[in-house]
């Protein structure tokens, strides 16, 4: 079911709420939430459930999804508070949650691997070059030895080519395509992994001291299940071209099976990014504001710097998309 980005923003703002929503109502009943079935985790499935929105554009699938997790969680908040704090009043949630959450981090990516394949374009590559920029900048990082620099300076190329792409009319040859789809795909594991760490080391939802902190918490795991999905949607774009994994997941000859196996994924690579081009206005526009709210978000120290990045990843293409009155392929193509 093909939906523009006025529907996207209505989806993503009901996503929100309902985590706002669990989270403040769950921070009023904390004292008769277990470990078992945290906020955290009912956070994360909504995550996750509005990450494969965004993916395979099921809005209904989404919304149901929704209205299930949100209905189960108020019973199981008003069972706890007339039965006490005992595990026959939870597991049927956590049975819940966790069949929820392997259909998005499992079922859904294996049996729809195309269908799962996010669609990118040179707005998509710009976004997350400036965002690895920022974080690059953030954490200081400075080559120590010869082989840093090298990588270092395959790196800037790399960016420099994102970013020249996105500001110029070079013709998106197949070549390219492939290098930037490898780029994203790069950039989106590299800020998965991150996110998903500084999440799991921070405090959880159940032990705020207040409801703001319960609910900035709770929009952190929240993103965290966007993480996850992109996470594994970009693990399985990568992963494909070692040989080693390849080894382990086949049986037949190597040699002539994983050379099979690589030009399928540089098809999928290449045919996941737009020929279209951004336009150059629009790539202007982008960079100048996420330059000025990154520095701004530095100085201030507004939110976590992964957690700044991703609601970037996520609000930014949207607002673009408002701004430009214009469908997300033919404005600035910004998908991540």
């Amino acid at each position: 079911m093909q939906i523009n980005f006025n529907a996207e923003l209505f989806l993503l703002m009901t996503g929100f709420i309902a985590s706002l929503f669990i989270t403040a109502i769950g921070f009023y009943f904390k004292q008769s939430i277990t470990t078992i079935t945290t906020l955290a985790a009912v956070n994360i499935v909504l995550g996750i459930l509005y990450a494969n929105f965004r993916i395979e554009k099921n809005s209904s699938g989404y919304l149901i999804s929704l209205f299930i997790l949100i209905f189960s969680f108020v019973i199981q908040l008003v069972l706890l508070s007339f039965y006490g704090d005992s595990i026959s009043t939870q597991i049927w949630f956590f049975i819940l949650l966790t069949v929820v959450a392997l259909y998005g981090l499992v079922i859904t990516p294996l049996y729809n691997e195309e269908k799962v394949t996010p669609k990118l374009g040179e707005g998509t590559t710009l976004l997350q070059s400036i965002s690895f920029i920022y974080l690059v900048l953030e954490l200081n990082i400075r080559p120590q030895n010869l082989l840093e620099t090298i990588v270092a300076i395959v790196f800037f190329l790399l960016m420099a080519f994102s970013v020249i792409h996105a500001l110029t009319s070079i013709k998106l040859s197949t070549l390219h395509r492939f290098i930037l789809s490898i780029w994203s795909s790069f950039i989106m594991l590299t800020f998965s992994i991150d996110y998903i760490y500084r999440t799991l080391v921070s405090k959880n939802v159940e032990f705020a001291t207040n409801v703001i902190e319960a609910v900035n918490l709770g929009v952190e795991y929240f993103l965290f299940g966007v993480a996850s999905i992109y996470f594994l949607n970009n693990a399985l774009m990568m992963v494909g071209f070692l040989p080693i994994i390849h080894s382990l997941l086949s049986t037949s000859t190597i040699s002539k099976s994983y050379k099979d196996n690589i030009t399928i994924l540089k098809n999928r690579h290449i045919k996941r990014y737009s020929s279209t081009q951004v336009i150059t206005l629009h790539s202007i526009i982008c960079i100048l504001t996420l330059v000025a709210l990154f520095y701004f978000n530095h100085i201030y120290e507004i939110l976590p710097r992964h957690v700044a990045t991703w609601i970037a990843f996520i609000v930014f293409p949207i607002s673009i998309n408002l701004i430009t009155k214009k469908t997300s392929e033919k404005a600035i193509q910004i998908q991540v």
